[in-house]
């Protein structure tokens, strides 16, 4: 069990389930054993007391599950969304439209930075996001100012053949966040401390702003 006076912040995580392979169209029990276990790391860190998870897949630009505010995490509940992805086929109308997995990621990304003004900190989880066009700026700007810290745990097998910043990493970017990557176990704990020790600064900086314009 947590320490209730240690475990006071309040965590939105978004997890993109896709192949950690981009040539890959199918998930791979590795993929899921690394997802899981960065997910694992940041919610069940000493100072989370709330997580709120939202799953989803550009390829089928479909949330697959989402949990609000609780303390802890269901992890068999996401593995049964996760086995309603048609793995390997995609729909022919959005085949048809090629921006419609920019348009979908522009709107999850707005959508839940604007409707969580309670959260302490959120961060993105997954692969690498290659599409043919990033997330527009002036859609992104709809969202006006973020009072939270924006992260981005960019799990990415081989940074060598890839190093290029993906979409998610594009609106990370554009919203002042900081992107981490994750290639090896040695490389999550790092960045998870300093995820949040920034986290919580910018709490207690918040914190006293308000205690002072009292």
């Amino acid at each position: 069990p947590k320490e209730p006076d240690a475990a006071s912040l309040h965590i939105k995580v978004l997890v993109h389930v896709a192949p950690l392979n981009f040539r890959s169209a199918i998930l791979q029990p590795l993929d899921m054993a690394a997802l899981a276990s960065i997910l694992r790391a940041v919610s069940q860190n000493d100072r989370v007391g709330r997580v709120s998870v939202v799953v989803f897949n550009v390829r089928e630009q479909r949330v697959l599950y989402r949990q609000d505010a609780v303390s802890q995490v269901d992890f068999p509940a996401i593995g049964e969304a996760i086995d309603t992805l048609n793995q390997g086929t995609i729909r022919y109308n959005l085949l048809a439209d090629k921006n419609s997995d920019t348009r979908f990621l522009t709107n999850l990304i707005t959508t839940e930075m604007a409707m969580d003004v309670s959260v302490d900190g959120m961060i993105f989880i997954g692969p690498k996001v290659v599409l043919e066009e990033n997330p527009p700026k002036e859609l992104l700007g709809e969202v006006g100012t973020v009072n939270f810290p924006l992260f981005y745990l960019n799990y990415n097998l081989h940074p060598k053949e890839n190093p290029w910043r993906d979409a998610i990493g594009h609106a990370v970017r554009f919203f002042r966040g900081q992107e981490f990557t994750v290639y090896r176990p040695q490389d999550l704990f790092p960045a998870v401390r300093k995820m949040f020790a920034q986290i919580e600064d910018h709490k207690t900086r918040k914190s006293t702003a308000s205690v002072g314009a009292q």
